[in-house]
């Protein structure tokens, strides 16, 4: 939102159309662009950002700090409690969110084209922020991946460098679930005054109709990839005769989910209590990050249902290899809990993902990432 991208782009749109004679300044400009019948401007604005940001042409005319309408970065607003409080809240990303936005899997065999996709959204990271955000998505945390894609793909598919997992991973929590747990957590901490606030509640997507049709499309890594959540609220892919008994299943949880919180401002319901407030038993006076966070898996491998996840501390070595501990005797874990092996295998691959840790670099760069 701090980049000059929209203001450039404007000025690329109204020369196009005749509005930018030399010397001109920008009341000029805009008393030019307001002659053009709206059709033609439409066209013309529609066309460059086409040709921008093909196919759709998104990511051309994005939100500016104007010191005006936005008066500064989303983070650095809520921060400083400058929003509406205490409205409730989901907050949801599908697992492989950030897979179209990295790019064609074959792509990435060095961790140097891994920086390709992440500098069209984070153009003002350097060299040292690279190496602290690649040293947090080691490649040995995504081999799991590689052979889980190796296992399902058919022989004739191509081969999938784990850089590719490692990349689509960033930019999932880099445009998508660092930020929702960073204004959702902000959201709780400010709220704790406001009489029966429902609480603010996040889930991850692990299932997707969508698949068979990007495999069909020879494009076989990508799983539950942005915007599958949608085709369950809507059924905009097959209508329901054609769904699967796993996908009706989902498709009516999440719906009934919905429109629970719609009616109550909380997804669970009786049927469904399981679907916990992300943060619970935050201090308003702490700021900062959350420790424990609660996210509703919905679908998938491991069925739905909640994991309850506890900051871990990272530690590096001399060989800059990454590794992981749970302090003894920390008072976020709660004992006496009876688990599933399910629930524990669903707990362990989340946990695996390091979103504490890795969300709170990632959230450090808000001023260079303009968030």
């Amino acid at each position: 939102m701090t980049s000059d991208a929209t203001e450039i782009h404007t000025y690329a749109v109204a020369e196009n159309l005749g509005c930018k004679p030399k010397d001109s300044g920008d009341e000029a400009i805009l008393a030019c662009l307001r002659e053009v019948p709206m059709d033609k401007l439409t066209e013309a604005a529609m066309a460059y950002s086409v040709a921008n940001h093909p196919p759709a042409g998104l990511f051309t005319f994005i939100p500016s700090v104007d010191d005006d309408f936005i008066p500064g970065r989303q983070s650095e607003l809520y921060k400083a409690g400058r929003f509406v409080k205490g409205i409730p809240m989901v907050f949801g990303w599908a697992q492989d969110d950030g897979a179209t936005n990295a790019g064609p899997a074959p792509l990435f065999q060095t961790e140097e084209d891994m920086k390709v996709p992440i500098k069209n959204f984070a153009h003002k990271i350097d060299d040292d922020d690279y190496g602290n955000l690649f040293a947090l998505y080691p490649a040995q945390d995504f081999e799991i991946d590689v052979e889980h894609y190796e296992v399902r793909k058919a022989e004739s598919d191509p081969v999938v460098p784990v850089h590719y997992f490692r990349t689509a991973r960033i930019m999932r929590d880099l445009l998508f679930s660092c930020s929702s747990i960073d204004f959702g957590f902000e959201m709780t901490r400010q709220s704790q005054e406001v009489d029966n606030f429902p609480g603010v509640y996040h889930y991850t997507l692990n299932q997707s109709m969508v698949t068979p049709l990007f495999r069909a499309a020879g494009m076989p890594w990508l799983g539950t990839v942005h915007g599958s959540d949608l085709d369950y609220f809507y059924n905009n892919i097959f209508p329901r005769d054609q769904m699967s008994e796993e996908d009706l299943k989902l498709s009516d949880a999440m719906i009934a989910s919905f429109i629970n919180f719609a009616y109550t401002g909380r997804p669970n319901g009786e049927d469904d209590p399981s679907w916990l407030e992300s943060f619970q038993d935050v201090d308003k006076g702490r700021a900062g990050s959350p420790n424990t966070f609660s996210i509703k898996v919905l679908g998938g491998p491991l069925g739905t249902g909640a994991a309850h996840l506890a900051r871990r501390s990272r530690q590096y070595n001399d060989n800059d290899t990454v590794s992981m501990q749970i302090p003894l005797g920390d008072g976020h874990f709660e004992y006496g809990e009876m688990e599933s092996p399910t629930d524990r295998i669903r707990k362990q691959e989340l946990t695996r993902e390091d979103l504490f840790e890795r969300c709170a670099f990632i959230n450090s760069l808000s001023e260079k990432l303009g968030h």
